[in-house]
């Protein structure tokens, strides 16, 4: 496995020591927005989704607090994006469009991978505002989707040529 090393949009630089992620995610623990917060943001990959939509506002900042102490690397050949999950997160329209609420189902992200199954997916599942606002923040990057190890989507790339193949090249509009 090869990890992308250059420097994210979202991170100003990548020579981080463990020690400075560790000591931003010990301030977490008393700053007073998060010292409450039911997350444990050195675990945050193996979070489940009501915990970080339940609060996202709380989840984007401390991504925000901690990409900019914690290396976060691409890892191209991989669809699970483990060392980039801060970055992802810290996303601000990403984070809140992967958990916007939703009728039947709780939030975005949960119909983003009901509709994974590109071989049996519709129109009607596909062409959603859901999709387009889950998606779009992210259209140049996809392997920052927010994700965790528990719900990470395959195949990114396939899933936004069927999205384009489906509802039309410009179902996002323009960036």
């Amino acid at each position: 496995m090869t990890l992308c090393t250059s420097t994210l949009s979202t991170s100003p630089s990548t020579n981080h020591t463990k020690e400075e992620c560790d000591n931003a995610i010990l301030r977490l623990k008393t700053d007073p927005i998060t010292k409450d917060f039911p997350v444990h943001f050195d675990y945050l990959f193996y979070t489940g989704i009501d915990d970080l939509c339940n609060d996202v506002e709380v989840v984007i900042y401390a991504s925000k607090i901690l990409v900019k102490s914690c290396n976060q690397f691409v890892d191209e050949e991989s669809d699970i994006q483990e060392n980039a999950v801060y970055a992802s997160w810290s996303n601000e329209k990403a984070a809140r469009g992967a958990c916007k609420p939703v009728k039947k189902y709780k939030y975005c992200v949960n119909q983003v991978l009901n509709a994974a199954n590109l071989d049996t997916i519709t129109k009607k599942e596909l062409c959603t505002p859901c999709q387009k606002s889950f998606w779009k923040p992210i259209l140049n990057n996809v392997n920052l989707a927010p994700s965790t190890f528990y719900w990470s989507i395959m195949d990114k790339k396939g899933y936004l040529n069927k999205i384009e193949e489906v509802c039309g090249k410009n179902f996002f509009g323009k960036n």
